[in-house]
């Protein structure tokens, strides 16, 4: 049975992620999206972190391209599902929520950006870097994918 399906906008974030939940007798299998049908995993992979590439396409690129990957993992049929977004909120968060919710027929889904050990903090709607509204710091300023909003709710 495959018991974690980690999902991530970049290579970077399946990898640091999916690394969590590796066991020695029990590998993660890290893969990009386009591989998920085609690759030869075991019958029942323990885990698996697939990688999407979609942080810095349109959001409705963004989107379809996670309705096929939550098509591919429900056929797996994961007992949990962790979706990695970045903590400094970038990227399509909202539209990727969406297109897994949809397509996985999710009633809800939590999301925390919070990393306090980085100067990542939430409150009251308001993402936070060392103590300053988001879209204020030098995330505002990135020259691919912007920080142009610090609610979280919103993004």
């Amino acid at each position: 049975m495959l018991r974690m399906a980690v999902i991530a906008d970049d290579l970077t974030g399946a990898a640091d992620t999916g690394i969590q939940f590796c066991r020695l007798e029990a590998p993660t299998y890290l893969l990009g999206q386009d591989h998920i049908r085609s690759f030869p995993l075991p019958e029942s992979p323990h885990s698996l972190s697939l990688f999407t590439n979609t942080r810095n396409v349109q959001s409705d690129q963004a989107g379809q391209s996670l309705k096929a990957v939550a098509g591919a993992i429900k056929e797996r049929r994961p007992l949990h599902l962790y979706k990695k977004i970045d903590s400094c909120l970038r990227g399509n968060i909202g539209a990727e929520l969406d297109a897994l919710a949809e397509t996985l027929e999710l009633a809800a889904s939590f999301v925390t950006p919070a990393l306090p050990a980085q100067g990542r903090s939430v409150l009251h709607d308001v993402h936070y870097l060392r103590g300053v509204p988001l879209a204020e710091t030098e995330m505002a300023r990135d020259p691919v994918s912007p920080v142009t909003e610090s609610r979280v709710s919103v993004v």
